[in-house]
């Protein structure tokens, strides 16, 4: 004898309707992840625009590629107290 399977059927929706709800678990990794990649994006476009004046001649935009990454320099004579 085979299973109704009206019945199976209806035994398992609890099941995908599970699944379907639980995406909003995932609502805050994916916006924290869009919040990120605005970050990222950011940064990207203020570096271009300083490699393309730096590509132009533009001298303050090529301090700001060369230096704005230099850690400071910590000699002999300096101590952190």
């Amino acid at each position: 004898m085979t299973p109704d399977k009206p019945s199976v059927a209806r035994a398992l929706r609890p099941i995908p309707r599970f699944i379907f709800a639980s995406r909003w678990l995932q609502l805050p990794l994916y916006v924290g992840l869009i919040a990120a990649q605005c970050v990222y994006v950011f940064h990207f476009w203020v570096e271009l625009v300083h490699l393309l004046g730096a590509a132009f001649g533009n001298q303050t935009a090529l301090e700001a590629l060369v230096f704005q990454h230099r850690l400071p320099h910590r000699g002999a004579g300096h101590c952190a107290e």
